[in-house]
């Protein structure tokens, strides 16, 4: 996956105020691609960092900016997760960035099912 040549439409902070402290959450900064390849790339190497790890040392989280119903039914589904997980036939299961909000199932013989609210 290359990320050389990103083009950037614009991008900016979120409306909020000065600065944040260093004990605060950090404003959002919303940016638009050029490419929507270039956005799903991005999206899709994002969650491969590992947890508790800073990039570059500094305190940056990487997601779609999508509805607060969209946010909600994630937050639904991430609750349910872990008891799909515990199925004895299921090899993975995870939320997409995809629009609506669901769960993937791939269980161990190879298939797949969406599983939505």
């Amino acid at each position: 996956m290359g990320f050389q040549n990103i083009e950037i439409e614009r991008s900016h902070r979120s409306p909020g105020g000065p600065q944040p402290l260093k004990s605060e959450k950090p404003r959002p900064i919303h940016v638009r691609f050029a490419r929507y390849a270039d956005r799903k790339n991005i999206l899709r190497a994002a969650p491969s960092k590992p947890k508790g790890k800073l990039l570059k040392g500094s305190r940056v989280y990487i997601s779609d900016d999508v509805s607060p119903v969209v946010r909600q039914a994630r937050k639904k589904l991430r609750a349910k997760l872990p008891e799909i997980k515990q199925h004895q036939d299921v090899k993975q299961a995870y939320i997409p960035w995809s629009v609506p909000a669901c769960i993937i199932v791939i269980n161990k013989d190879g298939t797949s099912k969406r599983l939505l609210q």
